[in-house]
């Protein structure tokens, strides 16, 4: 009886071993899921769709289609978007010292950000009452329309989508996509 009764302890004492063992596994599992790939974050994709239809009186109809994709594995929700469409400065609004120093370095320089080169030419900003969300796995499009002049060109289109699952931070998903519509204008 003696040698049964040992036997079951030392059996509870492996089946506590394990639990224990299981329980560290699950976490550390848990933690590089979840923390380390980030997880409980959402993941968004965005996507510019940007043509322009010339009209009358030399102006042009910019048509921007942004197309949101959820790649990550939880759900997004937005209560806001900024878009913009900026124009590039012509070359006689810029400096002559900025314009000599971008054709010798190639580059901008370092201490001039690249928004200096630009001027803002329209801006629409969106809110929705309650709030837009898509789901892991899916995508939706928002449409969006500027009159411009037909001279404006090159232009920098910028979409800004506020993140709500980070509080207390102005923080989202950006991007930036350059669009020259004289191009297609000149045939």
């Amino acid at each position: 009886m003696e040698e049964t009764s040992r036997s079951k302890r030392i059996l509870d004492n492996l089946q506590a071993v394990a639990t224990i063992g299981a329980i560290i596994a699950g976490g550390v599992w848990t933690y590089l899921l979840f923390v380390q790939q980030r997880q409980r974050f959402p993941h968004l994709k965005l996507e510019h769709q940007i043509m322009h239809v010339p009209l009358p009186e030399h102006r042009m109809l910019l048509v921007l289609d942004v197309t949101h994709s959820n790649v990550g594995a939880i759900k997004i929700d937005f209560s806001t978007a900024d878009i913009r469409i900026y124009g590039l400065k012509r070359p006689l609004e810029l400096s002559g010292d900025f314009i000599l120093r971008f054709n010798r370095e190639g580059r901008l320089p370092n201490e001039i950000e690249p928004t200096a080169m630009w001027d803002l030419l329209a801006q629409q900003a969106q809110s929705w009452k309650s709030t837009l969300f898509i789901e892991p796995g899916e995508s939706d499009q928002l449409h969006y329309e500027f009159v411009l002049s037909e001279d404006d060109g090159p232009l920098l289109v910028y979409t800004y989508f506020r993140n709500l699952a980070i509080e207390g931070r102005d923080a989202g998903w950006s991007l930036r996509s350059i669009y020259d519509p004289r191009k297609s204008l000149k045939k």
